[in-house]
Order: C-alpha cells, then sequence, then structure tokens
C-alpha cells in the first residue's frame, strides 16, 4: 500500500463527527459514510464506504461495494484519494471477499484504473429512482396456510379453478423455481438497496416470473423507503430493465479476488 501522507491519520467515524465538519464534506460530495481520513486537526476531509454483503454464491462468498467515495479537492495532491482506495481494498482482502466493485463516471474511470478497479465488460451500472408510493396494500409470498383464507375462491374470478385437495394445493408450494436479493445499505440519511441475485429456474423461463420478482423486490424497496435501488446487468438485460424504470448510470468497476 502506498504510504501515508506526513499529517494525516486514518481512523474509524466516531459519533462526535456528526458536529466535526462530517456532514458538511459529505453535502459536498453527495454521500455517506465510515472509513475517513482525518488531518492532524481531526477535522474530515475525506470518506469511504465498504459495504460488505455474505451471499449464498460464490461458497458462501462475501462481496464488497465501495460506496460513498468523496476527498475534499483541496487535498487531493496528497494522494489521499489513492491512499483511502488503497486501504478498502486490503482491508476487502482480510475480510475474504471474492470481489470489489463500485459504481464510476466517465471522469474517474482512469483514477478507479489506476488503482486496480477495471470497467468489466459487458456489465451495466443501473439506477431506478422513480420508485414513488403506491397503495397502502400487503404484497407477500403465497403461504401453505393459503388454502383456508379463500385463495382459490380469489382463484376462481378469474377462471375455473377445479376441484384442487389441499395436499396438492401445499405440495405445489414446496418447489423454489425463482430467488432474488434486495441488500439495503443504512445510510444515516438516506437508505438506498441494491438488487442482486435474480434467478428463474429455467425449466419456468418464459412465463414472466423474471417480472414478477422484479416488481415484487422494488414494491418491497418502496415500502422500506429506500431512496434509488441499484444493480448490475449484462448488455443483453439492460432492455429488460429499463421497463421498470432502470437508467444506465456510470460505469460498473470490479475488482476479482477469486481469479
Amino acid at each position: 500500500m502506498m504510504p501515508l501522507p506526513e499529517g494525516y491519520c486514518i481512523r474509524p467515524l466516531h459519533v462526535n463527527d456528526l458536529t466535526n465538519n462530517y456532514m458538511n464534506l459529505l453535502k459536498n460530495g453527495g454521500h455517506l459514510h465510515s472509513y475517513d481520513i482525518k488531518i492532524l486537526s481531526g477535522v474530515p476531509i475525506g470518506t469511504v464506504t465498504l459495504t460488505i454483503e455474505y451471499k449464498f454464491i460464490h461458497k458462501l462468498g462475501a462481496r464488497g461495494r465501495i460506496e460513498s467515495f468523496y476527498v475534499d479537492p483541496f487535498h487531493k495532491s496528497t494522494g489521499i484519494d489513492k491512499f483511502l482506495i488503497s486501504s478498502v481494498l486490503k482491508l476487502a482482502v482480510q475480510v475474504g471477499t471474492y470481489k470489489v466493485s463500485t459504481n464510476s463516471s466517465n471522469e474517474l474511470l482512469k483514477f478507479f484504473g489506476d488503482c486496480g478497479l477495471n470497467k468489466d465488460p459487458g456489465n451495466n451500472a443501473m439506477v431506478c429512482e422513480s420508485l414513488g408510493v403506491l397503495p397502502n396494500f400487503r404484497v407477500r409470498p403465497l403461504h401453505l396456510s393459503d388454502f383456508d383464507k379463500g385463495f382459490l375462491g380469489l382463484l376462481q374470478q378469474l377462471t375455473v379453478v377445479g376441484d384442487v385437495m389441499k395436499v396438492d394445493f401445499q405440495k405445489s408450494l414446496n418447489t423454489i423455481v425463482g430467488s432474488g436479493t434486495l441488500f439495503v445499505d443504512a445510510y444515516s440519511f438516506r437508505h438506498v438497496g441494491h438488487i442482486e441475485d435474480i434467478v428463474v429456474d429455467a425449466k419456468l423461463r418464459g412465463k414472466n416470473l423474471g417480472k414478477l420478482l422484479n416488481l415484487c423486490l422494488l414494491q418491497l424497496a418502496r415500502c422500506l423507503k429506500l431512496t434509488y435501488v441499484s444493480l448490475e446487468c449484462r448488455d443483453r438485460l439492460v432492455s429488460f430493465y429499463e421497463q421498470f424504470g432502470y437508467k444506465k448510470k456510470g460505469s460498473f468497476l470490479v475488482l476479482r479476488f477469486d481469479k
């Protein structure tokens, strides 16, 4: 790792930083949170967050995200910005993440490239900021007990249901055919979400289950009052996600530790 410039130190965020210029720093950068570079006066002049998500894929691996990166422009000439990124990448290795990613504007592509984070070809960073508000209904998965709560009677308003035995109804709900994750970053002044690991069983694709999963996750994001949600997707899926309100934003950069 590059040496820390004289007169600076690195430490975690403190409670008293709320009144120690930290919020002004975030306001200038439009971001938030965690590992901070400090000058000896103790005033924050840079910040970055390493968010760790523990997943079921990659042998229950950990995936890292670099968020809320900002350095006061008056201190960038010291190399603090590169030291900050180097610090969180070293921390990511110590934690055992299989990869670290971040979203970047075009202006920062070269900077992140010099730090080892390169654009992932064919992968896109997408953001949905128009979550809006829906009527006050509760959306939840179908339960085994819904057989006794009028579920089939509701379906009869749509079409002929037929004679469905309770045991057959319950048996049909015991197979997982799709999955998706809404990962929430709980910042102090905003909560944002990342949609991850959307997958539908190959035997059931083409039945709009992927659309249903995405709609449910977006509804969950609304219920949690998230500021926005983001995801990464391949070029061939951009148009699929655009129908939900996602728009391409910046570039998706990644540094893998498992290859």
